[in-house]
């Protein structure tokens, strides 16, 4: 069934802010690095890599959704040098979280408390806490997404596309997409039902992450920082950023593909809410409580 465009854009809009996010978040803390090749053989015995070892308070939770009135998908992102890891989870605005001893669906919470509840949420549920949150408008993505550049996709079989008004034939096999064109592909592939489009969304963040490493790590990372943060909600400093550098210079050399998904499961409840199941509750308690 073709899936209306006002509920495709929606998606399309708001994949692109959780990518728009990731590459804020990792060229904020890379951007003062020097540019560095990974395939160097050794490091100067009096460099701070040769030192620097991260540590817990090197690591960071952040909470995404779009900046919009009912978000209806949200993303943590934990940034976990100490074992080399960026670690990725979603849930639906269905998700019942306790915020004051109140259990009710996260879309209730955002309503009447916004971004900050949910991070209260999320702190008095399940331990987690998130040190800053990041809201992008749809309007503010075209900019962001043509900075990021190409990413590479494995097509199964041929794909015809409408990009910009024009039919496009993508090729069986491996194809590089720019920020218009990935866009155009994520509205034909996005699942129908929200729990798939955010796993679908994950994998896909998950491969992006990896793939654009290396990109934040030139010297226009400075400049894709400043370009991010201001089209951006957000409650960061660049303190938040600063103090994590090292520990992500250290991550960024020896774990060239750090992204890992946490796979969601949930229970459904009487009245069509979801709880998380037990094991995904350990799970996502051991990936990302402190």
């Amino acid at each position: 069934m073709r899936r209306s465009f006002n509920v495709r854009a929606f998606f399309i809009g708001f994949t692109s802010a959780f990518l728009c996010f990731c590459t804020v978040w990792m060229a904020a803390i890379l951007f003062v690095r020097p540019q560095t090749s990974l395939s160097s053989s050794a490091v100067a015995p009096d460099s701070d890599a040769s030192l620097y070892l991260p540590d817990a308070s090197d690591c960071m939770t952040l909470l995404l959704c779009e900046d919009t009135a009912s978000p209806n998908l949200f993303f943590l992102l934990r940034f976990q040098p100490v074992s080399g890891e960026i670690l990725i989870f979603s849930f639906p605005d269905t998700l019942v979280l306790t915020r004051e001893q109140v259990s009710e669906p996260v879309r209730n919470i955002f309503s009447s408390f916004g971004i900050e509840g949910i991070q209260q949420g999320l702190q008095q549920t399940f331990d987690i806490p998130t040190q800053g949150y990041l809201m992008v408008k749809r309007d503010n993505l075209p900019l962001i997404l043509d900075s990021i550049g190409f990413t590479q996709i494995e097509l199964q079989e041929e794909l015809s596309l409408v990009v910009d008004g024009i039919q496009l034939t993508l090729q069986q096999g491996l194809q590089l997409l720019d920020g218009t064109r990935m866009r155009a592909w994520l509205g034909d592939q996005l699942p129908a039902e929200t729990l798939q489009q955010g796993e679908f969304l994950c994998q896909w963040l998950a491969l992006c992450i990896n793939q654009h490493i290396d990109l934040l790590m030139v010297e226009n990372s400075q400049s894709l920082f400043s370009t991010a943060v201001n089209l951006t909600k957000n409650n960061l400093t660049f303190s938040d950023y600063d103090t994590r550098r090292q520990a992500a210079n250290f991550l960024a050399e020896l774990c060239p593909q750090p992204a890992r998904v946490i796979p969601a499961e949930f229970t459904r409840n009487v009245d069509a809410t979801l709880s998380l199941s037990a094991d995904c509750q350990r799970e996502l308690c051991d990936a990302f409580c402190e």
